[in-house]
């Protein structure tokens, strides 16, 4: 039944719509089912990877095509011990999709080895997914980790997206760290899309 109501969503909405209007719902729905213990964790897992399936397959569709600005680059990256990357796949598919320049690294990357895209070519802005880890407590110290051992003083940008990134005080961020509500937050924010 998933195949088949993904396939004719897919013909009738595109991708991205079947993303916003189908898939962000569905889950949405298999959070409240799994907290009150109607489904257990084996079903919730077996729907997020099918889906993430649906990204991974559409994400590979765009890799193939030259970004627009080769100046500016988005490192995508989820912090230590986050596996939540549904939400981080798809923004990566997004702004593939609209000819941006990006680089994927997925879940649980440790802040040390961010520093080695300081120094390339291209203008670095790094965005991270939350939503379990850091934990709500633990935001503040992501933030001056991060502010101190990639940023080192210099303009390199954190944008802080997810469930937990609505729960940073504004008094914990750095003028180069910005939190965002959602997806096309992120992508009204990028330049060379919102001439597009």
């Amino acid at each position: 039944m998933f195949q088949r109501i993904y396939q004719s969503s897919l013909d009738e909405f595109g991708f991205s719509g079947v993303f916003y209007n189908l898939f962000v719902p569905f889950l949405e729905e298999l959070g409240y089912l799994w907290q009150s213990k109607t489904i257990n964790l084996a079903h919730e897992h077996f729907i997020s990877h099918l889906i993430k399936q649906k990204v991974l397959i559409n994400l590979e569709k765009l890799q193939y095509q030259q970004p627009h600005n080769q100046e500016q680059v988005y490192i995508l990256f989820l912090p230590e011990n986050e596996m939540h990357d549904l939400g981080l796949l798809f923004l990566n598919y997004e702004l593939l999709k609209r000819g941006c320049n990006t680089i994927y690294l997925g879940a649980s990357m440790m802040l040390e080895s961010l520093p080695f895209f300081k120094n390339k070519e291209a203008k670095p802005t790094f965005i991270t997914y939350i939503t379990v880890q850091p934990t709500e407590k633990q935001l503040p110290s992501f933030l001056k980790q991060f502010d101190k051992k990639v940023s080192n003083g210099d303009d390199v940008e954190l944008w802080v997206l997810g469930q937990l990134a609505q729960k940073i005080k504004d008094k914990d961020l750095k003028s180069n760290q910005l939190v965002f509500r959602g997806i096309s937050d992120v992508i009204n924010k990028i330049p060379e899309l919102v001439k597009s």
